[in-house]
């Protein structure tokens, strides 16, 4: 994840701030960034940033899931917490990060011994499951206002 984090500042220092997360995402996508760029950067839990500090601070932050946020959780409600904690805006996620984080906060839960091997498949289901009610359907999600274009919702390049 480190590797993907600095790919990302790698690009942010092109960008003329502020900016909305959803022009840096359509950077990314016209500039053809690999899907691993993109769904970090789908994570961040604001809607815009003032500047590369801020997104930084931010991706450090979705980056990882600490052990110690984790450990209190017994529930599915507790479990599903956490992972929303780190999926940002379920909106502006995709499913393959959603079940990439769900997947890693279940490890932790293994490793720590809250959840036994079937306990945690099940769970991992559970929360995997989640995801479309979670989400919604397109059209209840879809920025009506944005261009239809990505490519007309670019951030600005930096002078």
């Amino acid at each position: 994840m480190e590797e993907v984090q600095h790919e990302v500042e790698a690009y942010l220092s092109h960008v003329g701030f502020p900016a909305s997360k959803e022009e840096l995402i359509n950077g990314l996508l016209a500039r053809n960034a690999p899907g691993r760029m993109i769904a970090l950067v789908e994570r961040l839990p604001q809607d815009h940033y003032q500047g590369q500090r801020d997104v930084r601070h931010d991706l450090e932050e979705v980056s990882h899931v600490h052990s110690q946020e984790v450990a209190p959780a017994r529930t599915y409600d507790d479990f599903l917490a956490v992972v929303l904690r780190h999926v940002g805006d379920i909106h502006h996620t995709s499913k393959e990060a959603y079940n990439r984080i769900v997947e890693h906060v279940i490890h932790i839960a293994e490793q720590q011994g809250t959840l036994d091997r079937s306990d945690a498949r099940a769970m991992e289901q559970r929360l995997d499951a989640a995801f479309a009610d979670l989400r919604g359907t397109m059209s209840e999600v879809y920025d009506y206002r944005a261009p239809i274009n990505p490519r007309q919702d670019l951030p600005r390049e930096r002078e």
